[in-house]
């Protein structure tokens, strides 16, 4: 039968949207009461018009750099856009600090931009793998 209710992060809800209940009344009631959601929480808690997964939080991503290492490539501050976070790393790989920032599943299965979620995560789900997906129960 499965889980009454699973936790998932991110658009892991997408992973197993076939497989879950509209939760649409919940997910539009908490959004009255609580003032909406974000587009990105929208974007990953729903496919088309069916809620596959009711938002509960956001958190935003903290990229830890060395300030000294990017004054040595004339970066007083840390870039404003993603073309000069890649021009930067571009010019910290060839003085020999590269970036260690993978977002591109394609080249890393551990990335953060992996849609099928960080490999050791995918090959051992636990009991709370950002939305909590709900499946309705077959009888109360």
């Amino acid at each position: 039968m499965g889980p009454d209710i699973i936790c998932a992060l991110n658009n892991w809800p997408q992973l197993y949207s076939e497989s879950v209940a509209d939760v649409g009344d919940v997910a539009e009631e908490i959004g009255k009461t609580q003032g909406g959601y974000y587009q990105v929480s929208r974007n990953v808690a729903k496919i088309g018009s069916k809620w596959i997964a009711v938002p509960w939080c956001i958190v935003g991503p903290r990229i830890a750099y060395r300030r000294s290492w990017f004054e040595e490539v004339g970066y007083n501050k840390f870039p404003e856009t993603w073309e000069e976070y890649r021009a930067a790393g571009k010019k910290l790989k060839a003085k020999g600090h590269p970036l260690g920032q993978t977002l591109d599943a394609r080249r890393h299965p551990d990335a953060q931009g992996d849609p099928k979620g960080p490999r050791r995560l995918r090959d051992r789900p636990g009991p709370c793998q950002e939305g909590a997906v709900g499946r309705r129960p077959q009888s109360l």
